[in-house]
């Protein structure tokens, strides 16, 4: 079930990018097209994104906490999560950061929680039977993915808080070019893992098939 959810997730996911694009649609064409966000808050994307990240870290960290067996550390998790979620929401609401920048907040709350999640996953696989079958485990290229991807960009984020990105065109086109690379990684990842779990439940059912023939 937890894996149709994430397969939704990522649809979602493509909807909120093709949507945010009204921002360069209404800029480039002088409010050809848009026109009704012309003067308005919501001529930047801003808050289509902060709404959509606090939403994709509650995803990936959903995902990731159904994959953990302690039910102690399963509950602790759902507990941060919860709290990063209030925590979250009430600081886009208050700081006024909703529709004049990204929220630090939930970058890096959202990425420190989601990292350790990720590391109690490896540590839990690593101490049990799956390791043996790891490569055809949907979460197992889901956390390389994603730990990869926070990990290179969640820093870039936090120095761009400081207004590099404004006055430094090398640093646009750098955070541009990895940015681009890491999506291209992390997406890979996903479309690897939903394939290789495929043909593995594809291989179980012929197995099984060949089980029943024989009785």
């Amino acid at each position: 079930m937890i894996n149709k959810i994430f397969v939704w997730f990522l649809w979602l996911t493509l909807i909120i990018d093709f949507s945010g694009l009204y921002m360069l649609f209404g800029y480039y064409s002088n409010y050809k097209y848009f026109a009704f966000v012309k003067g308005t808050r919501f001529v930047q994307n801003y808050w289509l994104f902060n709404s959509y990240h606090l939403i994709a870290y509650c995803a990936f960290l959903s995902f990731f906490i159904f994959q953990i067996n302690s039910k102690k550390w399963r509950k602790s998790f759902w507990i941060l999560t919860v709290l990063f979620s209030i925590i979250a929401v009430l600081n886009l609401i208050f700081s006024g950061v909703f529709f004049t920048g990204y929220s630090a907040f939930t970058a890096i709350g959202g990425t420190i929680i989601l990292l350790l999640c990720i590391i109690l996953f490896f540590y839990q696989t690593l101490r049990s039977n799956k390791i043996l079958n790891f490569y055809s485990d949907l979460a197992f290229y889901v956390a390389i993915g994603a730990l990869l991807w926070h990990v290179s960009i969640t820093p870039l984020f936090i120095y761009n808080k400081y207004g590099i990105m404004s006055s430094s065109p090398d640093f646009v086109e750098f955070y541009k070019g990895l940015l681009l690379t890491m999506n291209i990684f992390m997406y890979g990842c996903f479309a690897a893992g939903f394939l290789i779990k495929s043909k593995s439940g594809n291989s179980e059912i012929i197995r099984n098939l060949n089980g029943v023939d024989k009785v």
